[in-house]
């Protein structure tokens, strides 16, 4: 009677497996049949493994949807070197200072301070539309772009010829900070690494 009902239980078991291999694939199919549980300690309990078809269940599932919120950062460092940054800053400074002594002029103008009327204005356009290039070129220096450095240059040049004239005329305070400004902004515009990032080993030749 033993031997009937242990017979039976086998035939309900299903055909006996031929190796563990057949008993691994067997098994996680059954596993893979049931429903991937919700909670997340019924997760760790379980250890069901995804088959080719069926949906990812058991630990596994938790730890890939866990990795999977996390955002992948990316850091990207900057390839601009400091003296270039610095020339732009000191490029973009005085168009500032153009437009502000632009701006003045203008409202000298318009409240009737101005001496000469008819030539103040054109001399404040001209003030602006010089602040509004020199901003121009500071951002396409900044944005190291290589046509940039010329203006730059030149920038600096006309700084300084105006920083002797107000030498010449006693203001030796404004001339030594505008001398000052435009020694600083060649120093850096035409530093080896600013030359190195706007051109290339071939413009250097040629």
């Amino acid at each position: 009677m033993f031997a009937e009902s242990f017979r039976a239980r086998g035939r309900q078991a299903g055909p006996p497996l031929r190796d563990n291999r057949e008993a691994r694939a067997v098994g996680a199919s059954r596993c893979a049949d049931v429903a991937c549980p919700a909670n997340q300690d019924d997760l760790r309990e379980s250890s069901c493994e995804r088959l080719p078809g069926r949906p990812l269940a058991g630990p596994k599932a938790f730890v890939k949807h866990s990795l999977g919120a996390v955002p992948r950062l990316s850091w990207k460092v900057s390839s601009r070197p400091a003296t270039i940054a610095l020339a732009a800053v000191v490029e973009a400074l005085i168009g500032l200072i153009i437009a502000a002594g632009g701006i003045y002029v203008l409202l000298g103008t318009v409240l009737g301070r101005a001496a000469d009327a008819a030539s103040a204005i054109p001399l404040a356009v001209l003030a602006l539309g010089a602040a509004a290039t020199i901003g121009y070129v500071a951002w396409g220096l900044f944005r190291m772009r290589d046509w940039a450095r010329t203006p730059v240059v030149l920038t600096q040049i006309f700084v300084l010829i105006i920083a002797y004239y107000m030498w010449t005329s006693e203001q030796y305070a404004i001339s030594a900070g505008l001398a000052a400004l435009a020694i600083g902004g060649l120093a850096l515009v035409l530093a080896p690494p600013t030359t190195a990032t706007l051109f290339s080993k071939e413009d250097r030749k040629n």
